[in-house]
């Protein structure tokens, strides 16, 4: 498990990942509901959170 930092940060990158794909069919009018306008926040914190995850080891 000498790794498990960096598996956690790749979940983070992914996640980002994911919620950018989710912004990108909101944005086309193919995702609907409340709360996907404020993918970039989501994307954000994931990514920070991957590198922080990183930089503390």
């Amino acid at each position: 498990m000498s790794n498990l930092d960096w598996y956690i940060a790749f979940s983070f990158f992914k996640l980002a990942v994911i919620t950018e794909g989710i912004y990108f069919r909101f944005s086309q009018g193919k995702t609907v509901g409340h709360g996907f306008e404020q993918r970039p926040l989501w994307s954000n914190r994931l990514s920070h959170r991957g590198n922080a995850t990183l930089k503390e080891n």
